[in-house]
């Protein structure tokens, strides 16, 4: 091997470094992307469940009235 050989095979080693580099960059970028996305839909879905047990709890509690209304002379007004 002379010193043009080797040479030639570092500014390669150097180019595909670079190209590493560049590659890196851009998978970090997606990451934050990605990261921030899934933090969003996290949050979104976390409001969804929330408002999903306020809807089955009032349902609960009004289907237990008419429950016990319906059954209960003395709390209809009754005697």
């Amino acid at each position: 091997m002379t010193m043009e050989d080797n040479v030639q095979q570092m500014l390669r080693q150097h180019e595909k470094l670079e190209d590493l580099e560049d590659k890196a960059d851009v998978m970090r970028s997606e990451a934050v992307k990605f990261k921030k996305g899934a933090t969003q839909l996290a949050r979104k879905m976390w409001w969804q469940n929330c408002r999903l047990w306020a809807i089955i709890i009032i349902v609960t509690v009004v289907v237990l009235m008419i429950i016990i209304f319906s059954v209960c002379p003395p709390c209809r007004g009754q005697r």
